[in-house]
């Protein structure tokens, strides 16, 4: 639609745009930090079998892979909390102009009466 007319898109549309990108981003840290959790419970029942077996070399790679898995699903989750928490300022930023921009258009006109105008914000 943008691209059709020639304008480029308003700056409402851009933190739109942004506000999904960071919260779809999130997610995908969230999946990929399930999926390592799952990995390191893989490596932990592979380290189990090779310590049945008495494969100590074995043993302490799936035991180092175990940790490394463990290790990046902690840091993907940490990140997804971070983005989060920048999503939610972009949210609530996005929402406190939208008030604001509501605020200056009732107060700004002259031609009503202060309580019509107090009750219309209030309603909005």
């Amino acid at each position: 639609s943008t691209q059709s007319t020639g304008r480029s898109p308003t700056s409402k549309h851009k933190m739109e745009n942004q506000l999904f990108q960071l919260k779809f981003t999130s997610k995908q840290l969230q999946r990929q930090a399930k999926k390592s959790e799952k990995n390191e419970k893989l490596e932990k029942a592979k380290l189990k079998k090779a310590i049945e077996k008495g494969n100590v070399e074995g043993a302490r790679i799936y035991a180092q892979n175990a940790i490394r898995e463990k290790n990046q699903a902690l840091n993907f989750l940490r990140l997804s909390s971070r983005i989060d928490a920048v999503a939610s300022r972009v949210q609530s930023a996005m929402h406190m102009k939208q008030v604001t921009r509501l605020s200056l258009i009732h107060i700004s006109e002259p031609t009503r009466h202060a309580q019509i105008s107090y009750a219309v914000f209030c309603l909005k």
